[in-house]
């Protein structure tokens, strides 16, 4: 019986199913954000790729010395272990998916020791490209992309024959104006490009250069082929055809023809560049060394104290998170009359229009409702107030008790903001305070909506700031309330400074309130 405890693929197969169970509430976020979020639709194919390479491996890992690295494996399964628990206070699932690839880490090297983790480190690492921990990267990259979607598929409509000119992100025709959203930035493509490729030129190119020349190249045919797709889209359009509804077949179809065809000169690229391979990238077989003496009994301890640890971790994941003192929320807080602002009257902000969740606004894609709303709220009001000159803002408060996966402040909502917004500046009291607004141009006149987050009481305009406050004070005071404050502005052609100036002065009124001052 012991020694069949002690075959490796009974230690593996009982080490994994410890480990997801340790990590069943990450693994099912991982799967629903990889079925929900387009950016992140490539993300099955990552394990699945990442398990074949392994599998590829086998017969030299078996090879090895296999060994047990209990110092340097307990303390990254330590390591791992905290990093989910913290992850689950604050509500960031970034650092709990990291933890788990740390985590695996230290298993890797009890289990079987340094040098068969050396030998899987890509596979294992590999696994990264399907963890939502790129949002910070996807924005910064994210306008780049849509300029250079706009730009190529201008260039394309001109060359056969369509009258196109662009600014910005948008297309100008002879019958409509396209607008590349940031859903048509390319990112998409582009990582689903390069996450095919990078395993690729691991397996069967065996020259770093040609290694890095064809990940360069899935990066270009990623830009291109949704330079192409823009392109197509807008040639249909042009035709009379209507593309705007993103889930119809005619507005689907451009998009796989482009990547199939992206694929194909990957493919081929790939043929190219490993042809003259001289070596087999398999890990090289080595003579199996003696394992180090460890006593039965130690080691038997050893493993199964982590073993304990990762399923208590599992364990706690079952039992809801109390919110200890959670305090008043801020829509308990704000008065009805703040400065020169007197409150006009209440909504139900679930049947009535808010300026800020307009789609228009966010330039996103189109909903059936025509709005992005925050998830999860456990409160929300919608209030108008009105200036002693006759001026009225509207002031939306979304309220979390607490926040958990599913159920962030700095969630999809607030990623949105974050990707079209652009800083201001307001004045409250003797000093001035950073806040992010998002201002479009119409017609009829400008309007606009001034937003920022209070997270236990601390005020900021940023989400990665957001995600900060909630992850230490989820540490240090056991709380992670959290509420977004919108102030919307509507105003004519001929006062929208005014309109705009009256929105900043609210909400820097609203910011110097004795009880919301933090």
């Amino acid at each position: 019986m012991s020694r069949a405890i002690d075959h490796p693929v009974v230690r593996i197969a009982i080490t994994m199913i410890v480990l997801v169970f340790c990590y069943a509430n990450v693994l099912a976020a991982l799967v629903m954000q990889w079925t929900e979020n387009s950016t992140y639709s490539y993300g099955f194919a990552v394990p699945v790729i990442s398990a074949y390479i392994v599998w590829t491996k086998w017969p030299a890992l078996q090879r090895l010395p296999w060994t047990h690295d209990y110092r340097r494996g307990g303390a990254l399964v330590f390591v791992g272990v905290g990093m989910l628990s913290i992850g689950r206070l604050g509500g960031l699932m970034s650092l709990q998916a990291i933890s788990l690839l740390v985590t695996l880490s230290g298993l890797v090297l009890i289990v079987s020791g340094p040098k068969v983790l050396r030998a899987i480190r890509f596979p294992l690492w590999y696994l990264l490209l399907g963890l939502p921990v790129w949002n910070y990267l996807f924005a910064s990259i994210q306008l780049t992309g849509q300029r250079a979607a706009a730009t190529m598929a201008t260039e394309l409509l001109r060359a056969v024959g369509v009258p196109a000119l662009h600014h910005g992100i948008t297309i100008d025709l002879p019958n409509v104006s396209l607008e590349v959203l940031a859903e048509c930035s390319g990112i998409n493509q582009l990582l689903a490009l390069t996450t095919m490729a990078v395993p690729a030129a691991y397996l069967w190119v065996d020259s770093r250069t040609r290694r890095i020349c064809l990940i360069l190249i899935a990066i270009v045919l990623g830009y291109l082929s949704n330079g192409v797709r823009v392109a197509l889209l807008g040639w249909l359009t042009w035709q009379g055809y209507r593309v705007s509804d993103p889930h119809s077949l005619i507005h689907l179809a451009p998009g796989f023809f482009s990547v199939g065809i992206a694929y194909l000169v990957l493919g081929a690229c790939l043929t190219w560049l490993s042809k003259s391979n001289g070596r087999n990238n398999g890990t090289q077989p080595e003579t199996p060394a003696a394992s180090p003496h460890v006593s039965g009994t130690r080691r038997l301890a050893v493993e199964f104290a982590v073993l304990v640890l990762m399923f208590g971790a599992g364990a706690s994941q079952l039992v809801a998170m109390p919110e200890v003192e959670p305090g008043e929320s801020e829509l308990e807080v704000v008065p009805d009359r703040v400065s020169d602002w007197t409150l006009e009257g209440t909504l139900d902000p679930a049947s009535a229009r808010f300026a800020g969740f307009d789609q228009t606004l966010l330039h996103t894609y189109p909903t059936a409702s025509g709005e992005r709303r925050f998830d999860a709220l456990d409160k929300e009001v919608l209030r108008t107030y009105r200036h002693v000159s006759g001026r009225r803002v509207q002031l939306y408060i979304g309220y979390y008790g607490s926040q958990q996966d599913g159920k962030e402040l700095t969630g999809a909502m607030s990623r949105a903001l974050q990707t079209v917004a652009s800083s201001v500046s307001v004045v409250r009291g003797a000093e001035t305070v950073a806040l992010r607004e998002v201002v479009q141009r119409r017609e009829e006149g400008p309007r606009g909506v001034v937003f920022w987050y209070i997270v236990n009481d601390c005020v900021t305009s940023n989400i990665y700031a957001a995600k900060l406050y909630t992850l230490w004070h989820a540490m240090t005071k056991w709380r992670t309330r959290g509420t977004v404050m919108m102030v919307a502005w509507d105003g004519a052609k001929t006062d929208a400074v005014a309109a705009r100036a009256a929105a900043l002065d609210f909400a820097g009124a609203l910011l110097a309130e004795p009880r919301l001052a933090n």
